[in-house]
């Protein structure tokens, strides 16, 4: 059935025209604390969706594990991991002793290492439109194959990831032709450039030390230049939004993720990617302004992400690395059982170190599923060890998460809740830990790593949605709304058919 509005309105009898093209913005960990703060230095892309488009300042991904995959996933399907499959980058199988990456291909695909949305158990906004309009066309791009691969759905027409090394690759469940990658590579083919030294504007956000952090890692702030460029190229080479079917083009932006990652929100880094990504999405929306492309946008990202210890910690809050918390369980768990292996893995697998040590799975020495009795009583080790940790602020079993989460609005669930949203059985791991706000679950390697994300709190799970259409009326609505209420907003605009469960909700954006 067609979706309706809010409250069981009836749709207009006469629905309006479906918009030749959507495009779908993701700003990779773009979190609400990034938005807000950087918002008065706006004056290109940025700045003009915010101005003229309605704006949800405090959208959130409402469930716990807040990590790439997952938050594409959500948001193209409007349904919530532990409905959708996609319960984290990557997750430990205890039957096969296999780390399974979330694009990756089961092998009765024989699709070889392309990425696909194989493990996606539902069907994405993309399929939804060739469902209704088998002449839509579906394109997805990236800087990050598994994004990438998520926003173009079971159906797309061309799935392309953008890599360190300086080319685009095809993938998905319907490869695009050679000749249209090398017209991506061609279009956005350039090195990326070496790093550059701070600009006027930015000088203020230099820290001391600063300059050995990441020192070796090229400017990537040329990643998301380079991926709108190849997002164009497809627009343009196949005349998106100009064959009477309405279109979409799903852009997946990495570069802020990375920046985080490897400097930090607050380094000068980020300050000068918040005024590349103003200014390159404002030449992307000349481009389609100057191509009369009557488009409906929507700008929002998977997840948000904290800072760096140091700079939290002077900010007086208690923030601290994770370095040896699995390392050390395993310890305890291998002494007091007299294992000769270490029972307790992640979803990284038993060869990571340490991993996101979020998802944790008892293995045996086969490295599959530890046999009963000894499994339950491992897991129940582990979790009295882990709740006595002081970095640890709780953590559940499956069958605590196993039940359905009350429903709230997003600002108001529980951690339980949270995590519950995040949980998949036969994919989530036995027991999924929640550690203090402001933690780092990453391995420190400086040079490499000095943030993170992944939480379920507020600053990991509030994100910016903006939706933009020449038919709005510019509007700021600051009471919370989901990550999963996009794709049925988009679909609702469409008057789309679906027949498939939702967890989100049509917003009343259009007059």
């Amino acid at each position: 059935m067609a979706l309706g509005l809010p409250g069981g309105a009836a749709q207009a009898e006469m629905p309006r025209p479906s918009p030749p093209l959507v495009v779908f913005i993701s700003v990779d960990a773009f979190g609400s604390d990034l938005f807000n703060r950087w918002r008065p230095y706006f004056t290109g892309g940025l700045a003009r969706l915010a101005d003229e488009g309605v704006v949800y300042p405090n959208a959130y991904a409402a469930h716990g594990v807040t990590e790439t995959c997952a938050g594409h996933a959500t948001m193209i399907t409007g349904a919530y991991p532990r409905r959708h499959g996609i319960t984290a980058n990557s997750w430990y199988d205890t039957a096969t002793g296999e780390v399974i990456g979330c694009a990756s291909a089961p092998a009765s695909e024989e699709a070889g290492d392309r990425a696909g949305p194989w493990r996606l158990a539902v069907s994405t906004l993309g399929d939804w439109m060739k469902e209704a309009d088998p002449a839509s066309r579906v394109f997805s791009i990236s800087g990050k194959h598994y994004a990438a691969a998520m926003m173009g759905g079971h159906r797309a027409d061309g799935v392309f990831s953008y890599d360190m090394r300086g080319e685009f690759a095809a993938g998905g469940g319907d490869p695009a032709a050679p000749a249209v990658v090398e017209a991506l590579n061609r279009a956005a083919g350039r090195p990326l450039r070496p790093a550059r030294s701070p600009s006027a504007r930015c000088q203020a956000h230099v820290r001391p030390g600063e300059e050995t952090i990441g020192g070796e890692l090229p400017d990537i702030t040329d990643l998301d230049a380079v991926t709108l460029e190849g997002a164009w190229s497809l627009a343009e080479n196949h005349q998106l939004g100009r064959n009477g079917s309405p279109d979409l083009l799903a852009i997946s932006l990495s570069a802020t993720d990375v920046i985080g990652h490897v400097f930090g929100a607050s380094s000068w880094r980020m300050c000068e990617q918040m005024l590349d990504l103003d200014r390159m999405l404002g030449a992307f929306l000349d481009r389609l302004e100057a191509a009369e492309l009557q488009a409906v946008i929507v700008l929002t990202a998977d997840h948000g992400q904290s800072d760096t210890p140091d700079v939290l910690v002077a900010q007086g809050y208690p923030a601290t690395y994770i370095t040896t918390i699995l390392t050390d369980l395993n310890s305890e768990m291998r002494s007091r059982f007299n294992l000769d292996h270490p029972p307790v893995v992640t979803g990284t697998g038993p060869h990571s170190p340490q991993g996101d040590a979020i998802q944790l799975y008892a293995v045996g020495p086969d490295e599959r599923a530890l046999a009963e009795p000894l499994r339950t009583q491992v897991l129940a080790a582990a979790l009295d060890w882990l709740k006595a940790r002081p970095e640890v602020r709780t953590a559940f079993t499956a069958d605590e998460l196993a039940s359905p989460p009350a429903p709230d609005v997003p600002d108001e669930m529980s951690i339980l809740d949270r995590m519950a949203l995040s949980h998949a059985p036969a994919r989530s791991g036995d027991i999924m830990v929640v550690y203090q706000p402001y933690t780092t679950m990453l391995v420190a390697m400086p040079g490499r790593i000095a943030a993170s994300h992944g939480s379920p709190y507020d600053y990991d799970r509030r994100i910016p949605l903006i939706f933009w259409s020449s038919d709005l009326n510019p509007d700021h609505r600051h009471l919370p709304v989901s990550q999963v209420d996009v794709a049925p907003t988009l679909a609702d605009r469409m008057s789309l058919s679906i027949d498939t469960m939702l967890d989100g909700r049509v917003l009343p954006v259009w007059p």
